[in-house]
């Protein structure tokens, strides 16, 4: 069942995506000033479980994308099968 928010959040999906580039740039260069500042100032070990940290969530947001394109575009399709383990 579709709700209220659901419904707004469809009609304003393309003001969200013009909003979100424009803040982008700001976005990138407040990240990059706070990773500077942690490999600068907190242990080596810190560094290196944050950066671990960082490529598996970047890993799993691939594997979810992924996942949706691979999904049927019919919700109700009966058929589906889950993806093969590798």
């Amino acid at each position: 069942m579709e709700t209220n928010l659901d419904r707004a959040v469809r009609r304003a999906r393309p003001l969200i995506f013009i909003v979100a580039a424009l803040s982008l740039p700001a976005f990138l260069l407040t990240y990059g000033y706070a990773l500077k500042l942690l490999f600068q100032t907190a242990p080596a070990w810190v560094s290196v479980v944050a950066s671990i940290a960082h490529a598996t969530v970047a890993i799993g947001a691939s594997c979810l994308a992924d996942e949706q394109k691979e999904r049927p575009l019919s919700q109700g399709n009966s058929q589906h099968k889950p993806p093969a383990p590798l």
